[in-house]
């Protein structure tokens, strides 16, 4: 019932004798709000975030994230930034997506800002993919699980030109992701 054991008290020894007698006293509320802090699974939660539009999509990349997600402990939670919608390589690794910015993100070729060079070396296949930011959450043999996420635009995503007035160009609004985790039972 998540009460804490009584903590034992030692009465002191009667006169003439060397032996002390173990007096048992309720719980206190000291005793409960320190057994409630004690952890409740076999491990600390590890995070990683993780920039995928800066690892690329090489073979050599997808090696080096496997050698990332293979430490030990691995993650629990990755914190994925500039993803693209619908490209998961995490899946591969054993973990799911449990929450995506998709619906306050905006498409990669908007995201390079009328540049043409950059959106030429852009796969174009991927331009039209939403950029977002998202969480995933380990899959198998999970010592936490995903309870509550939310994905928020925090701003308008208007840059702002000189003098302050709106810029033609548009930036990726400002996302406010939010995932609770609690210990598997």
């Amino acid at each position: 019932s998540g009460r804490a054991a009584p903590r034992a008290a030692m009465a002191p020894p009667a006169a003439g004798s060397s032996v002390r007698k173990v007096v048992e006293r309720p719980p206190s509320l000291e005793d409960e709000f320190l057994e409630a802090l004690k952890p409740k699974c076999s491990h600390d939660l590890v995070v990683l975030t993780l920039n995928l539009g800066r690892l690329g999509d090489t073979d050599a990349a997808l090696e080096r994230l496997g050698q990332i997600l293979s430490t030990s402990p691995a993650p629990d939670v990755i914190c994925v930034q500039e993803g693209l919608e619908g490209v998961d390589v995490l899946s591969n690794f054993g973990y799911r997506r449990a929450e995506s910015s998709w619906n306050c993100a905006r498409p990669l070729k908007e995201m390079v800002y009328s540049d043409q060079a950059a959106l030429d070396r852009v796969d174009p296949t991927q331009r039209d993919k939403l950029v977002v930011n998202e969480f995933y959450v380990r899959a198998q043999d999970a010592a936490w699980e995903a309870i509550e996420s939310n994905a928020i635009q925090v701003d308008s995503g208007v840059l702002q030109g000189q003098g302050g007035a709106p810029s033609a160009r548009q930036n990726n609004p400002a996302q406010v992701l939010y995932l609770e985790v609690l210990p598997v039972p």
